[in-house]
């Protein structure tokens, strides 16, 4: 049986989390379909060829520019990432099968906005729903519709590879409480300065890094500055290799606002980092009392961040801890074998 040809959909050409999920999937499925990266052009282009992925780069994600790319490559199937590339995707075909993989969860999907009445209507034409935790469709206000057509899948992660890229990155700068994420509203990097200030009145040579770029990087870095903060938190901006300055980091602090399934948690706890983060989206399900908290308040931040900082047998045992946890979530052989089931039993089953 030939490979399947695979067309990637995604409306940012950009590097990050879902991007990098994407290199995952159509890495690891090589030798059973054959991927092809459409998005704008920016600079996921250097990572794709530096893994020798096919790239079709467009100016902007439209319905035209995609119907012109399916002419020209024609796929068997469309995997398309998140909301935009989703609908569009639905428009620029009614022939190929689509699949949604929704990387992220957003406020509106709760509510009866002219977002969530829209992605509803494209929910009747995909084929297959693939979300990063269970609360996405849960907590949609039209996912009850959808739930036997939706898979939660987590997202893929290969430790070793996470282990082998800390120790070959050329920044490793030791750190105590590290940030790990875009400069943006969901994340909470307002917050975490807000946390590392009142951290710094019991531990006053605390240091912190914030690794990451986004619309609020300039208001955090003057908000360490009003704050009197310069000797204890460094902006780092964004690293094509975090993973050196995660790995020579204490404790990961993820005090965001929402998340899907945050894969910086478990490439923390992959390093042996504990993580200390909100209850919100996939954290739930992936931080434990074992491998670190979750906190509801930025006071239980403050406490449990000093608490592992000056009680040496926790924070051995929480690391410890963290190892362990992330070995629960080491699933690239499956999490390919159930993507390629889901192509197979659309196009064949």
């Amino acid at each position: 049986m030939r490979k399947i040809k695979v067309l990637h959909i995604l409306n940012t050409g950009s590097y990050a989390g879902a991007e990098n999920v994407v290199i995952a999937i159509i890495q690891q499925m090589k030798s059973q379909a054959d991927g092809i990266y459409l998005s704008k052009d920016g600079n996921i282009k250097k990572y794709l060829e530096k893994h020798n992925i096919p790239f079709y780069p467009v100016n902007r994600l439209s319905v035209p520019n995609i119907r012109r790319a399916i002419q020209q490559i024609k796929p068997d199937i469309i995997h398309a990432h998140d909301f935009t590339a989703g609908i569009l995707s639905t428009l620029s075909t009614h022939r190929i099968p689509v699949i949604i993989h929704v990387h992220s969860h957003p406020v509106w999907a709760r509510n009866l906005t002219w977002k969530s009445l829209i992605f509803g209507i494209s929910c009747i034409r995909y084929k297959k729903i693939i979300t990063v935790s269970d609360s996405m469709m849960k907590e949609y206000i039209f996912g009850k519709c959808f739930l036997k057509k939706t898979i939660s899948l987590g997202n893929p992660i290969d430790i070793s590879a996470i282990r082998a890229k800390a120790l070959s990155a050329s920044l490793a700068v030791p750190s105590d409480v590290v940030f790990l994420g875009r400069c943006a509203s969901p994340k909470n990097p307002l917050l975490f300065i807000n946390i590392i200030k009142d951290l710094a009145e019991r531990l006053p040579e605390v240091r912190a890094v914030m690794i990451g770029d986004g619309e609020l990087f300039q208001e955090t870095k003057e908000q360490i500055q009003a704050f009197g903060l310069d000797n204890n938190v460094h902006m780092y901006g964004f690293l094509e290799n975090p993973y050196g300055l995660l790995h020579a980091g204490k404790i990961l602090c993820m005090p965001s606002s929402l998340e899907g399934f945050p894969l910086a948690a478990l490439e923390a706890l992959s390093l042996g980092k504990p993580v200390v983060a909100s209850p919100v989206g996939g954290l739930k399900n992936i931080v434990t009392p074992d491998c670190g908290k979750l906190c509801r308040s930025q006071d239980d931040f403050v406490n449990e961040l000093y608490f592992l900082l000056s009680d040496k047998k926790n924070y051995q045992a929480k690391s410890k801890g963290a190892l362990e946890r992330a070995g629960k979530f080491s699933n690239i052989p499956d999490y390919s074998k159930i993507i390629y089931q889901i192509y197979f039993s659309i196009l064949y089953g």
